[in-house]
């Protein structure tokens, strides 16, 4: 009798254990298939390869999902991914649903909903996403004030890497008051690492006006930026050719960030940057508004900041930290209301911290308003200002090429004239590859192996010709001899074809007498001149 029991305990077991089994090889099987192969290690990431499963991982992470909201899982993309199914007729009208989320918010039966950031490493292996649309509308005021936007809504403690982001298009047409918005095509809030990403497209936002308070507090505030909105962590060998209008209440707009309170390192950005009709405006080729560090970056859009208060700068808007390293070459232009101030810099538009090392190559920097500063470099003294130079032929906004603060810590920097520009592709020894530039003489530093080509307002005109012997360099523009290539302090001498010196000094820029052919020497280096 024993006997018949036990066997049927033991029967009863199998059966049990096999069950469990069962399920559990279904639950590992359902959760693998989420995603076309790997178990989330190092060695081993999850494999991405369908719009489905990215907007899959979407939806893990913002739920918590055990395993996929935790910090160190690996995912990695296998192709291309286009989302045009998850656009403008998806989510309501909404589009995308980001990665990873910040804070919290209410649900219509009022229950509390704690949102999860996305914690692992995410790798694009070099492959791109296209066809991302955001479009911010419909928000309901029961929701979370903060919203983060891009292909990732908010990372912390984790990264992205090789990855980009093609034919972006964040935009909406009014939003209503109240937010603060923070939008980028990689991600809207970064508290992680980010790396070898690039974007193109556009990114753009209104605020609901006629409708808004007076007060600034019930205002929106929206920090847009071409790779992140705002960077807590680190961004490196990133660029983006997005144009950026941001026409929040509140405007903080960048290139590459919207706001940086952490470091941009070794990236650049070629689209125009707006900030528009905002109380204060921050505008930056690189980066709006920078409380940590920038360095080796440079901007050729242009930048344009409008409202109240203004604030724009080629490589950024107001900065309270260090900028190093940098350069931009686009038109430069702030304006504020008639009662109000603006402040426009061909590197930095206004703030503390240093400033070092920087180059602006502005065609124009100008301002609208009543009271207005500006700066070749930048405009005002409140900086720590080091080694800086700028395009001797920069305007102003009388439209004449008159600076009173030159030398290299004055916020109009140091003069460097086009033929220098030209000659010297490390623009004085600021960029070099030591620091992950490349140089090229006849060009501008580049970025990522490649250099950048001068733009029109850099190319000198009325040259009769550039003659060059090792770094000795000399050409006649408009019957004027310019001599580079000397040392500090070194001397030179010209001569006539008879061996009659004609002059001699340390200064460029002298006027030839007549037309013929010159000699110029300095030390054991000369060179034949044809004017």
């Amino acid at each position: 009798m024993k006997k018949i029991i036990f066997d049927k305990m033991k029967t009863f077991l199998k059966t049990k254990i096999l069950v469990v089994t069962a399920l559990l090889f279904a639950v590992s099987t359902n959760v693998s298939a989420q995603f076309s192969g790997g178990n989330g290690t190092e060695d081993n990431p999850y494999l991405i390869t369908t719009p489905a499963e990215l907007a899959q991982l979407a939806t893990l992470v913002n739920e918590g999902a055990e395993r996929y909201s935790d910090e160190g899982v690996h995912y990695k993309l296998g192709n291309d991914i286009d989302l045009y199914d998850y656009g403008e007729n998806f989510n309501d009208g909404k589009g995308w649903i980001p990665i990873g989320r910040a804070g919290h918010e209410i649900d219509d039966d009022g229950n509390y909903i704690l949102f999860h950031p996305f914690k692992g490493v995410f790798d694009g292996d070099n492959y791109k996403v296209t066809n991302l649309r955001i479009n911010i509308i419909n928000l309901d005021n029961n929701n979370s004030k903060n919203i983060h936007i891009g292909l990732f809504g908010y990372i912390d403690n984790g990264a992205i890497k090789n990855l980009g982001i093609v034919d972006v298009n964040i935009s909406s047409p009014v939003i209503p008051v109240g937010f603060s918005i923070y939008a980028g095509a990689i991600v809207g809030l970064n508290n992680s690492n980010i790396s070898n990403c690039y974007s193109t497209g556009i990114v753009s936002a209104s605020t609901d006006f006629f409708n808004a308070s007076t007060t600034r507090e019930a205002l929106n505030e929206g920090l847009f930026g071409g790779i992140v909105g705002t960077n807590r962590g680190n961004v490196s060998n990133c660029y983006s050719l997005c144009s950026i209008l941001n026409g929040l209440e509140g405007p903080s707009t960048g290139g590459i960030a919207g706001n940086n309170i952490g470091i941009i390192s070794n990236c650049y950005s070629t689209g125009d940057v707006y900030s528009v009709y905002g109380y204060d405006a921050f505008s930056g080729g690189i980066t709006g508004m920078n409380s940590g560090n920038v360095f080796n970056c440079y901007s050729t859009g242009s930048v344009s900041a409008k409202g109240l208060y203004t604030y724009a700068g080629g490589v950024v808007g107001r900065s309270n930290a260090g900028v190093s390293n940098c350069y931009s070459t686009g038109l430069v232009t702030s304006s504020g209301s008639w009662y109000s101030h603006s402040f426009a810099g061909g590197v930095v538009g206004i703030g503390g911290g240093v400033v070092s090392d920087c180059v602006a190559l502005n065609p124009k920097i100008y301002c609208y308003d009543y009271g207005n500063f500006i700066g070749r470099v930048v405009s005002d003294n409140s900086l720590t200002l080091v080694n800086n130079i700028a395009f001797n032929n920069m305007l102003n906004f009388f439209d004449t090429p008159v600076w009173n603060n030159k030398g290299l810590d004055q916020i109009d920097g140091e003069d460097i004239f086009a033929y220098k520009i030209w000659a010297d592709g490390s623009l004085g020894g600021r960029f070099t590859s030591e620091n992950g530039w490349t140089t090229e003489n006849g060009k501008l530093p580049g970025l990522f192996g490649n250099v950048v080509d001068i733009p029109e307002h850099l190319i000198f005109t009325g040259v009769n010709n550039i003659y060059q012997f090792q770094e000795l360099i000399a050409y006649v523009q408009n019957g004027i001899l310019y001599i580079s290539g000397l040392s500090a302090g070194e001397s030179w001498c010209i001569y006539n074809t008879s061996g009659i010196l004609i002059a001699e000094g340390k200064e460029t820029g002298i006027m030839l007498p007549v037309k013929g052919i010159y000699i110029v020497k300095s030390g054991n280096k000369a060179v034949k001149v044809v004017f």
